[in-house]
């Protein structure tokens, strides 16, 4: 259920982004939030930006902040269900439930 629901924040995030002409994309890559493999990464972990990235010609990581930036705006975060987002190095978006 948790992972749906970042899967749709996510998903609302890169149509922020592209609306407000951040993300010139259409139509966008499909989101996927997996469990992620370790406790240090958090409990769900996305590839979005690792995937958006090379089609805009950014890194994995800048991508990451971006849509980072667009989600502590959601209501998920505001409510505390989710303790922090974080970018790994290589790009990928883990988020840390509290």
């Amino acid at each position: 259920m948790l992972r749906n629901t970042i899967h749709d924040l996510v998903e609302k995030a890169l149509t922020h982004l592209q609306q407000d002409g951040i993300l010139a994309l259409n139509p966008l890559p499909e989101v996927r939030i997996e469990y992620a493999p370790s406790p240090k990464f958090g409990h769900f972990s996305s590839n979005i930006a690792l995937l958006v990235a090379p089609l805009l010609k950014k890194s994995p990581r800048e991508v990451g902040e971006l849509i980072r930036g667009a989600l502590t705006r959601s209501d998920l975060v505001q409510e505390k269900t989710l303790q922090k987002i974080e970018v790994a190095e290589a790009g990928f978006i883990n988020f840390f439930l509290t």
